[in-house]
């Protein structure tokens, strides 16, 4: 009686994890469809892209009013920040430490 007990419980619990299985198995090929308005989404960030390059990267379809505020804004930024070429990367220089202290003060 109880070994029949068990056998039932193990084959429910094998069936409840088959039907997992498969119900896990089919909504993931419903997740790789791809929602309409995501395809649209891409697709626009595609074009963005494609634009963007022929034009040389950067914004697209700017004019000189934005071109003249960003050079205002990095001069701006280059008084604050005391940088002679904001446009060049920045250097690092670190010095060795001095490991061979021979004295200690007090």
């Amino acid at each position: 009686m109880l070994f029949g007990q068990g056998l039932r419980s193990f084959l429910r619990t094998f069936r409840v994890a088959e039907l997992y299985r498969r119900n896990l198995g089919l909504s993931a090929v419903a997740f790789n469809k791809v929602d309409p308005i995501q395809k649209i989404f891409l697709e626009k960030v595609q074009e963005y892209k494609e634009l963007s390059e022929s034009q040389g990267g950067g914004p697209v379809d700017v004019d000189d009013e934005y071109n003249r505020k960003k050079s205002e804004a990095i001069t701006r930024l280059a008084n604050v920040y005391q940088v002679k070429d904001p446009a060049a990367f920045p250097t690092f220089e670190f010095n060795e430490a001095d490991l061979d202290q021979d004295e200690v003060a007090a």
